[in-house]
């Protein structure tokens, strides 16, 4: 199997300060920059904590953060598994979808302001897709934020590696938190889009995502919640009633009862019969002509669809 091949980045990450340096000169980072430009918000300080205790909270998650990457980099690299619940769902999550891991902490950079890791290059044989993946820990997933984290790490990558243009490079947020997972791929924003809050940044002015997106993200994300709460609820009272209804049917099958009447309700047991089908498929075969001259069309109008990820 053939997979791609990605350049490499001339900067140099220092992990145990966190920085990226380019000959004499320091980068800067992009989570702490330009996402943080987009959505200042969300780093703030919560109701509730002083900033010792926000600190220290940070400082814990961090920590749990390194070692399910350390431990995953550890696989990728030489194959080491340990009982870790965030590398086991990692595993899975990548196996069962038949992904390759091209790169662990890929570094992208405009080797001029900005370079960042990218966490995991994982690669579809399938589909030929490249998928940026960023992996979280957060109590939920801020996926706005992260969906500027990697639509400015899809602009820095295809800058780094022209020869893959051709290929759909996607984005992806990997959630790992204890026993739970989640895998969602994303939609990037347009490149100029970034170029715009790149070109805030570097003036310090303020960006604002609104003006491109309107509030469509935040009243995504509520009615993403409510939509999920209500198609679990649908499904378990679904399952409730095939039960109740297949009890009362065995127990009217048992006594003999074909109708019972009741203040509310009115159970009826039918008669088996055959229903009768047509095998459209089979006749368009076998007769293409007349298919065609009895062939019908119906204006159908747009629609959602919506499809809740388990």
């Amino acid at each position: 199997m053939e997979l791609p091949l990605l350049n490499q980045s001339p900067v140099v990450f220092d992990a145990e300060h966190h920085t990226y340096q380019l000959g004499d000169k320091f980068l800067k980072g992009v989570t702490g920059t330009l996402v943080r430009r987009a959505y200042p918000n969300t780093y703030q300080i919560p109701d509730g904590f002083t900033e010792e205790q926000w600190e220290e909270r940070l400082r814990q998650a961090a920590a749990k953060g390194t070692a399910i990457h350390q431990a995953i980099e550890l696989y990728e690299d030489l194959g080491v598994e340990n009982d870790m619940p965030e590398l086991r769902n990692y595993i899975s999550i990548k196996d069962d979808n038949g992904f390759v891991n091209l790169a662990t902490e890929y570094l992208v950079s405009d080797e001029k302001n900005y370079a960042s890791a990218v966490d995991h290059v994982w690669y579809s044989p399938e589909t030929k897709d490249i998928i940026l993946v960023d992996i979280k820990r957060t109590y939920e997933i801020h996926i706005d934020e992260v969906t500027c984290q990697t639509s400015i790490y899809k602009k820095l990558f295809l800058r780094q590696n022209p020869h893959l243009k051709d290929y759909n490079i996607c984005t992806a947020v990997l959630w790992l938190r204890d026993e739970k997972s989640d895998f969602r791929l994303l939609n990037p924003w347009a490149e100029e889009v970034v170029d715009e809050l790149i070109e805030a940044d570097l003036k310090d002015e303020t960006f604002d995502i609104q003006k491109h997106y309107g509030d469509l993200p935040v009243r995504f994300a509520d009615a993403e919640k409510v939509i999920a709460q209500l198609d679990a609820e649908l499904k378990e009272k679904r399952a409730q009633y095939e039960k109740l209804t297949k009890g009362l049917y065995d127990l009217m099958v048992e006594y003999g009862v074909q109708k019972f009447t009741g203040s509310r309700i009115q159970l009826t047991i039918t008669k088996p019969t055959k229903r009768e089908g047509f095998n459209k498929d089979a006749f368009k075969q076998d007769n293409p002509d007349l298919y065609e001259k009895y062939k019908t069309y119906t204006d159908v109008k747009s629609s959602l669809r919506i499809t809740v990820k388990n």
